[in-house]
């Protein structure tokens, strides 16, 4: 369900290859309850409340909306220390979760109070707005153990309200109400009120019945207490009419010495924009109100609301006067403020600028102003992105993405494409960090797809999408040292230009694979990039009848079945919900997987993860012609194929596609970045729990078969056995140990089997011993070589220092040419080398004098089959 706010605007206007979580007793696929839980602490906010707790220097935040549900929490942030954010355990039964409402802080009695608000939405011909306004009065104590109490305070209370403002009257004790939107029984808009809750004694209600001329009622306007001149001072809202409330930015002070007098202040200078939803602090050094963000809907009910990027101050001594303050774009509505005292500064918390925050912001008061993050900043919203999970160092790795032309115009960020990289860390406290990159970046987010290369510790970013200005790419991130693009050379002819393809790592050959995907019509090849060597493109044909051409479709790699999983996706007219299977041994092959029972609903722009100790694929949202999709569904990949429902029907739902997703297997859960919402874009980070063991981390690195041996190495994480024991079977005989390994500095356990015959398929795992309980990894299966085949393996030694010989293997003895060009394509050297026979060979193609220093080209030749290869020559 859409939060009211959210509607309210809305009417204005990777993969981890072969990790597995080790464990005495992996459950069964399909298996477990999950659940989300926000990665953001707290929750993004927006029409919530704060206030400085100056005893124990810390904010202290309560209720509003987290852009999927309104909240009674409290959350407590310390500004002295590590500014983390950590849930406030309360006693007592707290308030109804709701938005809109005022609380300040009772130094007298160290504790909150909270007034008001809302904790219903309605919605009537279209439009959206606040139920049930509220008007209990709430007392939340600090010291000790945090308790709530209702407060029932004598006389008669004022009417139902919401976006009013609260101020701490500090010589008569007391917290006085002003202004909102309320509910007498019925819909009255706007409100002109004033009372006071006197907060010594019993608490009872008094209206304040100011005299002078009364300011038009409001809500949604900012206000604060001036000590100097013992007075409430208020800026902007909402003033006219019921469905239709232009904002003002007119400013009115309400004494309270004698007898209490409103007065229009009208000061001189230029004012800000007419808004509301803004927020004001009072900054006692300079004796100023310092006014921040705010809306405009320019009083049209279905427009666009324009956020406002500026801060104001105005000064409150002599004749008040506005001064708008010099400062970079930040802007916010709906969010909370409050003054700092020990480090001088205002701080900013959450609020909504086209997508819900839950960050802290400072803006310090001396010259010059200037804003900093006081907490981790956050990526902007985006879709079409991509992550990948970083087991060595227990992090999500994320990059690019969009940003529609809405959100272009509305926050004057340049262009569409995103070109930053974060990370989140995984392991203590979530917490982005961005990624300060050389080299690059790969611009342009169209066609983005990307895998984890563990051999090389790096990402592998396939760039490709729609338009001419937009081509077929390569790039890697290193992982480990300084973090640096490079856009590697790539041989061979690429894939054409497409977008919502698929690709997956296949660690026993040591690949890219790519499948699917488009630009004008969807198309259904698979083309490999050859990681090892010189990287070379060649374009696939696998048997079988393939699955129907597509883009948007997810894929995953499944260790146990050697093959490449893809489900779902669409063409120009249909969604599907077909699952295909790619059989990567041998010949590859395409099949159809049809489980029995219920199934997820045709889709496009969905998520998958591998959840390796369970095997089997988890599929998260994406969308169809009926809207946005938020179930989760999960397919078993071995045994019988069944899909099963992750989520029971009152789970927290969070409809998105585009998003990012990858698979955590020290924390065993899903987590999911970003994404298009219902109504727009979102930055926000979920976590899908399995509710599985606490695990330990291993992960295939590489599978490699040849015809004399299996080279296999795995990673194996931190706080993971000193020893591991390596496994293999031949189906359908019992696994059967082969030796211990050892994991080096660096936690990666490798090891060689020799002892196996050309032809047969072996399978392998780790077992690893823990508390006198031994785990395995999942199955990964190779196939040797049953004779050898035509390949082309480099020169020897490579780079050399004059002399140069080639390696290589055919598979008969056939007329064959094996030739050495210089980078103009002048043939140096020629062999004929097929008369060697089957078999591997080396073949000496030093000319009479030593090549000069440069790069050269090896070119081996067999009827219609070429390999080529790159070599070379230094001093």
């Amino acid at each position: 369900m859409p939060t009211l706010e959210t509607m309210s605007r809305l009417s204005r206007g990777i993969l981890l290859v072969g990790c597995v979580l080790l464990s005495a007793s992996t459950p069964a696929a399909g298996s477990g309850d999950a659940s989300w839980t926000s990665l953001r602490l707290p929750f993004d906010r927006e029409q919530h409340t704060t206030i400085y707790d100056p005893i124990r220097d810390r904010i202290v935040l309560f209720g509003g909306d987290t852009g999927f549900a309104w909240d009674n929490d409290v959350w407590v942030l310390p500004l002295s220390g590590p500014p983390i954010w950590t849930k406030l355990p309360t006693a007592g039964t707290p308030p109804s979760p709701r938005v809109g409402q005022s609380a300040i802080y009772d130094p007298v009695r160290d504790r909150i109070l909270v007034f008001g608000g809302s904790d219903l939405y309605w919605e009537v011909w279209g439009h959206y707005g606040y139920g049930n306004a509220l008007n209990d009065v709430w007392s939340l104590s600090l010291s000790g153990t945090p308790t709530w109490s209702q407060l029932s305070p004598a006389g008669a209370p004022p009417i139902p309200r919401v976006l009013h403002t609260a101020i701490y009257d500090p010589l008569r004790d007391r917290m006085v109400v002003y202004g909102g939107w309320g509910y007498p029984g019925g819909f009255t808009d706007k409100i002109s009120d004033v009372w006071a809750l006197s907060l010594s004694g019993a608490p009872a209600w008094t209206q304040i019945l100011p005299s002078g001329t009364l300011p038009p009622a409001r809500y949604g306007h900012t206000a604060i207490y001036d000590p100097p001149r013992d007075r409430m001072v208020v800026f902007g809202g909402f003033k006219e009419g019921n469905f239709i409330n232009p904002e003002s930015n007119d400013v009115w002070a309400l004494s309270f010495s004698s007898v209490p007098t409103w007065s229009d202040l009208s000061p001189p200078g230029t004012p800000p924009n007419p808004r509301a939803r803004a927020a004001a602090i009072y900054d006692p050094m300079r004796d100023r109100m310092v006014i921040m963000g705010g809306e405009s809907d320019a009083g049209c009910d279905h427009c666009m609301v324009s956020v406002m990027y500026d801060t104001w101050a105005l000064s409150l001594s002599g004749s008040p006067a506005w001064i708008q303050l010099a400062l970079p774009s930040v802007g916010r509505t709906d969010h909370a403020a409050l003054y700092d005292p020990v480090r001088d500064r205002m701080l900013v918390v959450g609020g909504w600028d086209f997508g819900v925050h839950g960050d802290v912001l400072a803006l310090a008061l001396t010259d010059p102003p200037a804003w900093t993050n006081v907490t981790s900043p956050d990526p902007v919203y985006r879709g079409g992105h991509v992550a990948i999970y970083d087991p060595a160092r227990a992090r999500m790795v994320m990059f690019g993405g969009w940003l529609n032309d809405w959100h272009t115009e509305q926050t004057g960020f340049g262009g569409n494409a995103l070109g930053d990289a974060w990370t989140l860390a995984m392991s203590g406290p979530p917490a982005w960090t961005r990624v300060k990159t050389t080299g690059g970046p790969p611009y342009g987010s169209n066609g983005l797809t990307a895998i984890h290369d563990p051999l090389r510790d790096r990402m592998l970013i396939f760039r490709s999408g729609f338009g001419a200005s937009v081509f077929n790419e390569v790039w890697a991130l290193s992982l480990s040292g300084p973090p640096t693009w490079t856009k590697l050379t790539v041989t061979g002819t690429p894939p054409s230009v497409r977008s919502g393809n698929s690709a997956i790592y296949d660690p026993v050959r040591d690949r890219m694979l790519i499948f699917g995907g488009g630009s004008g019509s969807p198309l259904n090849e698979v083309w490999e990039l050859s990681l090892s060597g010189a990287p070379t493109w060649i374009q696939l044909t696998p048997s079988g009848t393939p699955p129907t051409a597509r883009r948007g479709h997810v894929a995953v790699y499944d260790p146990a079945g050697d093959r490449m999983v893809v489900f779902g996706g669409r063409d120009n007219s249909s969604y599907f919900d077909d699952i295909w299977a790619l059989t990567l041994s041998g010949t590859p092959t395409w099949s159809e997987i049809t489980p029995a029972g219920a199934r997820p609903s045709p889709r496009s722009g969905h998520s998958a993860i591998l959840d390796s100790g369970r095997l089997r694929m988890v599929v998260f949202g994406g969308f169809d012609n009926t809207g946005t999709k938020d179930d989760v569904w999960a397919l078993s990949l071995v045994g019988t194929p069944a899909w099963s429902d992750l989520l029971s029907p009152d789970s927290p739902r969070f409809p998105r596609s585009g998003h990012s997703a990858a698979y955590d297997p020290v924390l065993d859960r899903m987590v999911v970045f970003a994404g298009y919402g219902e109504i727009g874009l979102n930055d926000d980070v979920w976590a899908l729990g399995f509710g599985g063991p606490t695990p330990t981390l291993a992960s295939l690195i590489s599978a490699r078969a040849y015809r004399d041996r299996v080279e296999l190495a795995w990673q194996i994480g931190p706080g993971g056995p000193s020893a591991a024991t390596i496994y293999r079977r031949v189906e359908p005989g019992a696994w059967q140990s082969l030796a211990i390994v050892i994991p080096d500095g660096m936690g990666r356990a490798a090891f060689v089997d020799r002892a196996v015959t050309p032809g047969t398929r072996y399978g392998y795992r780790l077992g690893l011993a823990s508390a006198g309980q031994e785990s395995f990894v999942a199955e990964t299966w190779v196939e040797t070589p049953a004779a050898l085949g035509f390949a082309l393996l480099g020169g020897r030694p490579n780079p050399s220092s004059g002399r140069l010989s080639a390696s290589f293997t055919l598979p008969a003895a056939r007329p064959a040419m094996l030739e050495l060009m210089d980078v103009s394509g002048r043939r140096i050297v020629a062999r004929e080398v097929g008369s060697l026979g089957a078999g591997a060979h080396t073949v000496d193609l030093t000319p009479r004098q030593a090549l000069p220093p440069g790069m050269y080209l090896l070119r081996l030749t067999q009827g219609e089959r070429t390999a080529t290869a790159r070599a070379a020559v230094l001093k």
